[in-house]
């Protein structure tokens, strides 16, 4: 009987599904993989990730969407007293503006 207890376990509360998810946990992560892929893209190197600074040099990491609005990655950051004007790549030696990006 002990055997067989683990087969006859049932999920319960907040499941994950395992190896065989859910229909809508599916459909959450293509939302975010689509919502991701309309990000603007380095010209050179083709990575999402950016950075702004301020006069301090103290930096912000952003992206831009697709009409190419300057967003920060952590919710809640503000962009006040940054050069929105020159992006730095993280993934290379690229800087330029939001109207260089593909």
């Amino acid at each position: 009987m002990v055997e067989r207890a683990a087969l006859e376990m049932r999920c319960t509360g907040n499941c994950t599904g395992g190896s065989n998810p859910s229909i809508s946990a599916e459909n959450q992560r293509y939302t975010i993989f689509f919502e991701m892929g309309k990000d603007k893209l380095c010209p050179q190197c083709k990575i999402r990730r950016f950075r702004v600074k301020n006069a301090n040099g103290d930096a912000v990491v952003v992206t831009v969407n697709e009409r190419k609005q300057i967003v920060p990655i952590h919710e809640g950051t503000s962009l006040d007293g940054y050069d929105l004007d020159v992006l730095y790549c993280l993934g290379c030696s690229w800087r330029g503006s939001v109207n260089n990006l593909i």
